[in-house]
């Protein structure tokens, strides 16, 4: 009996003290042969941030808008042949005053000035030359003095340039300007810009014959009054003289011209076709512009 009891005792003994079988593991579907799983890694599912999505940009044809565009100017004008720098439009001058400017090519590079008062009566002249070598253009410089009777008056400068042929005029420009007696002068400057008038077509200096020709130019009116165009011969007399208009016609608005000049010559020389806007009294230029052709029967 007691050796029965002490073989039950030995055997649960035997049976508390053996090590417990590990729990099978078993390779996830899909794991290729041999590959190990690590207990305890757990495939956990990651959620993506709420974010409200971008709507669609819906893109509309955009109406159309009127613009202005401007015409554009029916001819290039060229530079001035008297640009004069100061004193400028606008301008208000005391005795005496400077004046710069640039010109030419001129007859022995002179530049004759003519100081105006607003009744025409003439208030100062000067001839003075320019800077530069015998047929070209450059600038020039001199200084004007003046008297008036009263505290201020409008005034007009004009400048002249001669022709290398012959020493008569060939171009004329004029400056509108306010002449005080006394106070502070107020003097604008300018720049060179596009001449005022100019003839296009014959070239300077070409040759026409058939006792007919076609004249063009084109340039603005400082006074909205007509042009006229003038062919003189080698003693400055006209040989024709007939009136022109701008098209279109306004003050300070660029036109053009186009008609045809008739001559008689009793032989062939060299002449000066001429286009210029008179002042008011019908008698002074407020600009003169003049190209040389050389006439032929």
């Amino acid at each position: 009996m007691t050796r029965r009891v002490w073989l039950m005792l030995t055997l649960v003994l035997a049976a508390c003290a053996a090590p417990a079988a590990p729990a099978p593991t078993f390779a996830p579907t899909g794991a290729p042969p041999g590959a190990t799983v690590t207990p305890g890694a757990v495939s956990t599912p990651t959620n993506l941030p709420l974010t409200n999505p971008t709507p669609a940009a819906i893109l509309e044809e955009p109406e159309p808008t009127a613009t202005f565009t401007p015409a554009p100017a029916p001819v290039n004008l060229p530079l001035e042949r008297i640009a004069l720098f100061s004193p400028g439009p606008g301008s208000q001058v005391t005795s005496p005053f400077e004046i710069s400017g640039r010109a030419g090519p001129s007859f022995n590079e002179r530049v004759h000035l003519r100081l105006l008062g607003e009744d025409g009566r003439l208030l100062a002249q000067r001839t003075t030359y320019l800077n530069t070598l015998r047929g070209y253009a450059g600038p020039f410089s001199t200084e004007l003095t003046f008297d008036i009777p009263g505290v201020a008056e409008a005034g007009r400068l004009e400048i002249s340039i001669d022709d290398r042929r012959t020493g008569r005029m060939a171009h004329l420009a004029t400056l509108d300007l306010v002449l005080l007696a006394a106070g502070a002068p107020w003097i604008h400057p300018a720049a060179q810009g596009p001449e005022q008038l100019a003839l296009l077509t014959p070239r300077d200096g070409a040759g026409v014959r058939g006792g007919r020709f076609a004249a063009r130019g084109a340039g603005w009116t400082a006074r909205g009054q007509g042009l006229t165009l003038a062919l003189l011969d080698s003693d400055g007399d006209p040989l024709s003289i007939q009136p022109v208009a701008l098209s279109p016609a306004g003050i300070a608005e660029t036109g053009v011209f186009e008609t045809e000049v008739a001559y008689q010559i009793p032989y062939e020389q060299y002449g000066r076709l001429a286009l210029y806007e008179l002042a008011d009294d019908g008698v002074s230029y407020l600009h003169y512009t003049s190209i040389e052709v050389y006439l032929r029967h």
